[in-house]
């Protein structure tokens, strides 16, 4: 995942004399596209960007602070022609890396952070409208957990508007510390009238507070830019309840066998 694993695999995240210190994350990166029969716009920065004409529309959102987050939506107008040459699609993608620097009370049991990425997901469609998305949660070690959100003529599993929360574990390293990269990725496609598609994902990510308790000080730092709602180590807005931790807490180690088997195979 760009320079982030190289530097992570070398010496450059941990330096000096005996001192381990974590250098700062990598650049968040972002794209978003805004296309139809007429135009295409793409940009980079965080806001909203837009095609319209009188066969349709397409809009696409980058969200950078308080939080990530990513927006994406199509419609064909009642106006279109019947038989259109290119759908109507927006697509949004914003990568940020994260560091956990470790608190108080780390020893060398202590080998993974458990955290949790949490948030609301909305997607929904009209017609034959696509709504799609995926997070993708990867390590230095490249291992990845990829979740993903369907609203199609073929799945209705992702459609509607929900929270989730999805427990990962922070592998640590011989110095106590974890890198690694979060992916929010969302797109929308209309074909003909009365298509219409939306499309959004918008996330925090917080540490396990019973772990917080035993660990006290241990912090998340994300991406220069990027916000994670309000922030009390790493994050205490829309903390997930004891009982949904301990949910996730049961899958760590079913989760961690997964991992290990890859790395096997």
């Amino acid at each position: 995942m760009r320079q982030l694993f190289a530097a992570a695999a070398a010496a450059g995240l941990v330096l000096a004399a005996g001192a381990a210190q974590a250098a700062n994350p990598f650049a968040a990166s972002a794209t978003s596209k805004a296309s139809g029969t007429s135009s295409t716009v793409t940009s980079t920065h965080a806001g909203t960007i837009a095609t319209s004409d009188s066969n349709g529309s397409a809009s696409a959102t980058l969200i950078f602070s308080p939080a990530p987050g990513v927006k994406a939506s199509a419609s064909i107008s009642p106006s279109a022609s019947e038989s259109l040459s290119t759908a109507y699609t927006a697509d949004a993608e914003v990568d940020y890396d994260l560091i956990v620097h470790p608190g108080a009370n780390f020893t060398d049991e202590v080998k993974a952070v458990p955290l949790a990425l949490s948030g609301i997901a909305s997607f929904s469609r009209s017609a034959f409208g696509d709504a799609t998305g995926k997070i993708v949660y990867t390590d230095a070690q490249l291992n990845s957990d990829v979740t993903n959100f369907i609203c199609n003529t073929h799945s209705h599993t992702g459609c509607g508007s929900s929270p989730f929360t999805i427990g990962y574990r922070a592998i640590l390293d011989d110095f106590g510390i974890f890198v690694g990269q979060i992916s929010l990725e969302v797109h929308a496609k209309a074909y003909e009238f009365p298509d219409s598609a939306t499309a959004m994902i918008d996330p925090i990510l917080t540490i396990d507070p019973d772990f917080l308790l035993l660990h006290p000080g241990t912090t998340l730092e994300l991406s220069p830019g990027i916000g994670n709602g309000d922030q009390q180590g790493g994050g205490n807005g829309g903390v997930p309840e004891p009982a949904t931790w301990a949910l996730m807490i049961a899958g760590f180690g079913l989760a961690g066998a997964s991992l290990r088997r890859r790395a096997v195979a």
